[in-house]
């Protein structure tokens, strides 16, 4: 599987979550293709979205040696719309 499975966005966020512990901004649309395709999981009571082991593990050319075992979560407000800025932690 490739980052041609994904779209641009959700393919440069996904990059973002398996280089950086910690994200400033993110696109709501992008984090919700990951969230479809399996490689984030959403959790509406707090409303922030986690990476998969699977979107850990996603690339182009298989395992990421530096960010493969690194975990990230984006947070963003409840409610908040497609396409709005979120702010994004571990």
């Amino acid at each position: 599987m490739s980052h041609l499975d994904l779209s641009p966005a959700a393919g440069a966020l996904l990059d973002q979550l398996r280089a950086h512990p910690s994200v400033a901004v993110f696109d709501q649309e992008a984090a919700e293709e990951l969230v479809a395709r399996g490689f984030a999981c959403h959790i509406p009571a707090i409303g922030t979205i986690e990476a998969t082991e699977s979107g850990r593990l996603h690339s182009s050319g298989g395992l990421d040696e530096a960010g493969a075992g690194t975990g990230a979560g984006l947070t963003a407000p409840a409610g908040t719309p497609k396409g709005a800025e979120g702010e994004a932690r571990v």
